[in-house]
């Protein structure tokens, strides 16, 4: 072979290269691209589908990211919505988008069978995160059932009756759907004074097992009271005895039932004075929301968590020039109309109308503001904000629902 076609060969080889090279260039940027386009293009579809069907991220749990790993893109996250997460995935399909789906469904690829629970203590918190310092959003009383979705270093991730989400470290016994069910067949009791103590022994002088307080529900273990006590079981297993008259059966409590705007303002006073606690949701302290939660409960009517949800219960009154049309028992809601959709409104706070222009609310501390300017309860700057009312008492079940009715207390 000749000096001459030496090169040739080799500059043909080096062109040859060459073409190999800038193919594998277009061909990763092309690749890069198309995975760029549709991780685009799923995240358009994950915020859409959200926004439809988990409008509120606090009753739901819909987190959700892209991993790319081999030239594939992966969903990875967490959905605690089933509707939402078919939506999703057929969503993404519809679009031919290539996938590996690795997102997890809560609870049940996060806790498995046994992810139903009841809270053990007379009132837990629950924060935001799962970390002391995140803030208390909500409580939960003794005997009420939860749904914990998820866990993470001694935290639980927990859903209450009225679908609000939060964290919470108290140890929790875990049981299944039919455990669970079989537990709300015992007959229980409800305390129905503000404090109460859960003795020992039933007696006074006996020593002292827990405090419970007012919408504990705990377990009867005997129909016969001893020296005017019930013998009780406890959510954590401990018995012992409540004295009779701090406590009623459910059955009776449901008898007793006399959802009228007089008992409400009756039970509503019972929280005069007591301070006013972000995320509270007890007799021990509650926010706004929490105190008309609370009092509401207390006739077995179970409302939404926060202010905003609340205004979205039972029926809009027409509250008249004078607000005439007012009954007792009707929730106040203060905020904000948006000035280009005077329509809707941005809610802050929440009271309950106890007549003659009165209302009582949690702000400082459980107290009678009036929207009278010739009051000495005069509330200015309540008044200037208030945006509408609900009536529960008589209304349809509108975005609340009813202890006996739920169907986690079945």
């Amino acid at each position: 072979m000749t000096l001459q076609n030496n090169h040739f060969v080799i500059l043909r080889k080096r062109i040859a290269n060459m073409k190999k090279i800038v193919f594998l260039i277009l061909f990763s940027f092309f690749t890069t691209a198309t995975i760029f386009s549709q991780k685009v293009l799923i995240y358009h579809i994950i915020d859409s589908i959200g926004k439809i069907y988990v409008p509120d991220k606090r009753i739901a749990v819909y987190h959700l990211s892209t991993q790319t790993k081999d030239n594939e893109v992966i969903l990875k996250g967490n959905i605690s919505d089933k509707i939402a997460y078919r939506k999703l995935i057929q969503a993404l399909k519809n679009k031919n988008l290539t996938f590996s789906d690795s997102i997890a469904l809560l609870p049940e690829m996060t806790m498995g069978k046994k992810h139903w629970s009841i809270v053990p203590l007379s009132a837990i918190y629950i924060r935001k995160n799962p970390d002391f310092a995140s803030e208390l959003i909500t409580q939960a009383l003794m005997g009420t059932p939860v749904k914990v979705l998820d866990r993470h270093r001694g935290w639980k991730l927990i859903q209450t009756p009225d679908q609000y989400i939060g964290w919470t470290n108290v140890n929790l016994p875990l049981f299944t759907k039919k455990e669970l069910h079989k537990m709300n067949q015992y007959e229980k009791l409800i305390v129905t004074k503000t404090h109460a103590i859960v003795y020992e022994k039933p007696s006074l002088h006996s020593s002292l097992l827990m405090e419970v307080i007012l919408g504990d529900i705990m377990e009867l273990s005997d129909p016969k009271t001893i020296n005017n006590f019930y013998a009780v079981s406890l959510p954590d297993g401990s018995k012992g005895f409540i004295q009779r008259s701090s406590a009623i059966t459910l059955g009776k409590w449901h008898d007793s039932f006399h959802l009228t705007g007089e008992n409400i303002v009756n039970t509503a006073r019972l929280f005069m004075g007591l301070p006013y606690l972000w995320g509270g949701a007890s007799i021990r302290g509650c926010d706004c929301s929490g105190f008309v939660k609370m009092v509401y409960f207390m006739y077995g009517i179970i409302l939404p968590r926060d202010a905003s949800q609340q205004f979205f219960s039972g029926e809009t009154i027409n509250m008249g020039k004078e607000y005439e049309n007012l009954q007792k028992g009707d929730l106040l809601f203060f905020g904000k109309k948006f000035a280009l959709h005077p329509e809707q409104s941005h809610i802050e706070h929440v009271a309950i109308y106890i007549g003659d222009r009165l209302f009582i609310h949690s702000l400082e501390k459980v107290h009678i503001s009036s929207l009278n300017p010739d009051s000495p309860f005069f509330d200015a700057y309540n008044t200037t904000r208030l945006v509408g009312a609900k009536r529960i008492i008589g209304s349809q079940k509108i975005n609340y629902w009813t202890y006996f009715e739920h169907a986690w207390n079945r």
